[in-house]
């Protein structure tokens, strides 16, 4: 009885010190990701799955609603994004290189005849003050050429006004955001 004491003994403090030994590695680096937001503004479908190298962002049990968006972390390197409607049919797809510690923001938009996806760098803007907001304008209307958006009484940048459908460069051309004062938005429906 003796004996079989002093092995369990012996057996938990082998196995503690196995055990604790694991606990002192400093393998926590952290891995290279970053954000990527998902806009989904097709008028064709009534939800659409993003997918990565062939993964899917979501579920595709869970699509991205119209009107809606979601946000997931993607590791860094070239990724093929690619967005299916809901019946499994690529609408559009592109390749763009993911870099560490970047939040960018894909929208799709368009309908049947083209589906189109561009994708923006977003970038905070350190100009902005505490008593302004951030805003940005992307023109991705349908059946109308040249849209400007003009917020209360306030004149609209240049940048906000004639503003053609949105192409990938001018995306590009106009992903920053711009100081605007304050306001209330009221939505009467």
């Amino acid at each position: 009885m003796k004996n079989y004491r002093l092995f369990n003994f012996i057996a938990i403090a082998v196995a503690t010190f196995l055990l604790s030994s694991c606990l002192k590695d400093n393998d926590d680096q952290r891995i290279p990701g970053a954000l990527f937001t998902m806009v989904n503004g097709y008028t064709d479908a009534n939800a659409v799955v993003y997918y990565a190298d062939g993964g899917p962002l979501q579920s595709p049990y869970y699509p991205l609603d119209f009107k809606s968006y979601s946000q997931v972390g993607l590791f860094t390197g070239a990724r093929k994004i690619a967005i299916s409607s809901e019946y499994n049919n690529v609408l559009v797809d592109t390749t763009v290189t993911i870099k560490d510690s970047t939040i960018y923001t894909s929208f799709v938009y368009g309908n049947k005849s083209k589906a189109i996806q561009v994708i923006t760098t977003d970038k905070i803007n350190k100009d902005i003050k505490n008593t302004e907001s951030g805003l940005r304008f992307f023109n991705f209307a349908e059946g109308t050429d040249q849209v400007t958006l003009q917020i209360g009484s306030q004149t609209s940048p240049t940048e906000w006004t004639n503003r053609a459908k949105e192409t990938q460069n001018s995306a590009t051309a106009h992903q920053g955001f711009i100081a605007q004062k304050k306001w209330n938005l009221y939505c009467y429906c």
